[in-house]
C-alpha cells in the first residue's frame, strides 16, 4: 500500500512539475518532447506517439521521438486506433493490439517492432476542442489499468491546453511575420535591383544577433526591424531610386529622407509590447558612430545596438548582392574592406570584427536561396471560387525555397494574384496559397517564369518543406 501511495504522490508531483514547465514553454517541438518523455516515465511504457490534429485537412499527423526511425503517419479521423479516439473523443485501452479491429500492423511489419498493449487518449482543450491524441505503447511488466487511463487523461488535458497556447502564439507570430514580410517585399519589389534585399539583410541580422548571444526576443526584434528598415522608401520616387548617374544634392536629401519616413510609418503601427522598439531600430540603420549619419545624427552609445547590426548587414548586402544602376556589385573581399575602412566612423569596430570573425557574411540564406528541383505542381487560378477540372493548371517547379518557388508557365500571371498551389515532393505533397511576386518572359517563345511566395503554409507543411530542402544540395 505504501508503494502505491508513494507512486501516486510521485506521479502527481511529476504532473505538477511538467505543468509548470509546459506553461513556460513556447516552442512546440520542445513541448511535445516534454510530453513524450514524461508520458513514458510516468506510465513506464516502451514507446509513446503523439498525434496532432491538422484542422485544415481534418486528419491526424504523428509526432514521434526523433531518435526513432519512424516515418510520419497521417490518419483520417475514425481510421486506426488514434483516429477512432480522435473521432469519438474517448480513451481506448487495448490489452492485445493484434486482437483489436482498429490496430494496423503495417508499421510493426515495416520496422520489426512488436506492439502488445496500447493506451490511447484524446487531448481535448476546454473539454471538447480536439488538439490531438497521446498513445502509450507496451507498458512494462503488465497491461494498462483504469488508474493508468485516469492518469493519462488528466495529463492529456493539461498537455492539450499547453499545446493550444503555443499554437495560438505561433499563429500570432505567423500573422505578424507575414505582415512584416509583405511590407519589406512590397518595397523591394519596386525595383529588380533591390528584389530580396530586405529578406537577405534580415537573415544576416538574425544570424548576427545569434552570434552575439542575444535573447530570443532581441533576435526577433532585430529580424523584424531589418525586414522593415527600408519601408520609408515608399515615399521616394522611382526615378531617384533607379537613377544611373550621380544624384543632385536635392535628390540625395530625398534618399536620406527614407529613414525618417520609416520611423513615421512604423510609429503609426500599434506593435505588441515586445516589439515596441522596432520603429526606433529600423529608422536608425543609417546613423553612424561618429554622428555623421541620419536622420537624427546620433552618436555611438545613442544608437541602439540592433540598429548598429542592421547598418553593417545593410551595407554589406547592398555592396555585394547585385549590380545597381549607379555601380557594379563588389566582391566579398572588397565589401569587407569597406566595412574595415569605416570602423569607428560609420560602424561599431567590435561588431565589424565579429561579422568577419564569425563569417556571418557566409551565412547560408536557405530561407530565400532557391534550390534546383524538378517537381510536379498543380495550381488553381481562382482558389476561392468553384474549382473545375479545366481551371487546374499543371507544370514543373524549377527551384524551391522555404519561402516560395519558381516555375515555368504558358500563361501570364498578374502580379499579387493569389493562387491555390500543390507541390508534389517525394512520397508527399504540400498545399498552400501562394502570391505571385513577379512574372517574366522566358527565353523560349510563349513561356513565362513565375515567382511565387507562400502565403499560408501551415506549421506542419513548413516542417515538411524544411526536411525536404535539407536533404538536397543548394546551387550557386
Amino acid at each position: 500500500m505504501k508503494d502505491i501511495i508513494y507512486s501516486d504522490k510521485a506521479n502527481l508531483e511529476t504532473i505538477f512539475s511538467l505543468t509548470r514547465a509546459m506553461i513556460e514553454e513556447k516552442d512546440l517541438y520542445s513541448l511535445l518532447r516534454q510530453i513524450h518523455d514524461q508520458t513514458k516515465q510516468v506510465l513506464q511504457v516502451d514507446r509513446c506517439t503523439i498525434f496532432l490534429f491538422d484542422r485544415d485537412r481534418n486528419e491526424l499527423w504523428s509526432w514521434v521521438s526523433p531518435d526513432l526511425e519512424i516515418e510520419e503517419i497521417r490518419l483520417p479521423l475514425g481510421q486506426g486506433i488514434a483516429g477512432w479516439v480522435a473521432a469519438s473523443k474517448e480513451a481506448l485501452m487495448i490489452a492485445n493490439a493484434f486482437d483489436s479491429p482498429f490496430f494496423d500492423p503495417t508499421w510493426d511489419q515495416k520496422t520489426g517492432y512488436c506492439t502488445n498493449n496500447i493506451l490511447s487518449v484524446p487531448m481535448l482543450a476546454r473539454g471538447s476542442e480536439l488538439v490531438g491524441v497521446i498513445e502509450a505503447i507496451n507498458k512494462q511488466g503488465s497491461n494498462f489499468n483504469d488508474y493508468d487511463r485516469s492518469l493519462l487523461m488528466t495529463f492529456a488535458s493539461l498537455a492539450a491546453a499547453a499545446i493550444r497556447d503555443v499554437e495560438r502564439d505561433m499563429e500570432r507570430e505567423k500573422f505578424i511575420d507575414s505582415v512584416v514580410r509583405s511590407f519589406g517585399e512590397t518595397i523591394d519589389a519596386r525595383s529588380e535591383f533591390t528584389a530580396g534585399h530586405s529578406q537577405r539583410v534580415a537573415t544576416y541580422v538574425r544570424n548576427f544577433a545569434q552570434a552575439l548571444g542575444l535573447s530570443n526576443r532581441e533576435i526577433k526584434v532585430a529580424y523584424y526591424a531589418a525586414l522593415l528598415h527600408d519601408v520609408g522608401k515608399i515615399g521616394i520616387k522611382d526615378a531617384i531610386l533607379e537613377k544611373p548617374g550621380r544624384l543632385t544634392p536635392e535628390e540625395y536629401q530625398s534618399i536620406k529622407d527614407h529613414a525618417a519616413y520609416t520611423r513615421n510609418i512604423l510609429n503609426a503601427i500599434d506593435f505588441p509590447d515586445d516589439l515596441k522598439e522596432i520603429p526606433q531600430i529600423a529608422s536608425s540603420h543609417h546613423e553612424q558612430i561618429d554622428g555623421g549619419g541620419y536622420p537624427v545624427g546620433l552618436k555611438d552609445n545613442q544608437i541602439h545596438k540592433l540598429a548598429k547590426i542592421i547598418s553593417i548587414a545593410d551595407v554589406y548586402e547592398s555592396l555585394t548582392a547585385r549590380d545597381r544602376p549607379y555601380r557594379k556589385a563588389m566582391s566579398i573581399s572588397e565589401a569587407l574592406e569597406v566595412l574595415i575602412r569605416n570602423k569607428g566612423t560609420c560602424f561599431d569596430p567590435n561588431l565589424v570584427d565579429l561579422f568577419i570573425e564569425k563569417r556571418i557574411y557566409h551565412t547560408e540564406l536557405r530561407i530565400h536561396k532557391r534550390i534546383s528541383v524538378d517537381l510536379a505542381i498543380e495550381y488553381v487560378l481562382d482558389p476561392e471560387g468553384q474549382v473545375k477540372e479545366e481551371q487546374i493548371g499543371r507544370g514543373r517547379a524549377l527551384n524551391l525555397s522555404q519561402s516560395g518557388l519558381l516555375f515555368s508557365s504558358d500563361i501570364i500571371f498578374p502580379t499579387h494574384k493569389l493562387i491555390g498551389l500543390t507541390v508534389y515532393i517525394p512520397n508527399d505533397r504540400i498545399e498552400a496559397l501562394a502570391q505571385v511576386v513577379w512574372c517574366r518572359e522566358a527565353e523560349l517563345p510563349g513561356k513565362f517564369q513565375v515567382g511565387l511566395r507562400f502565403a499560408d503554409l501551415s506549421f506542419h507543411d513548413q516542417q515538411k518543406l524544411q526536411r525536404y530542402l535539407q536533404k538536397i544540395p543548394t546551387i550557386g
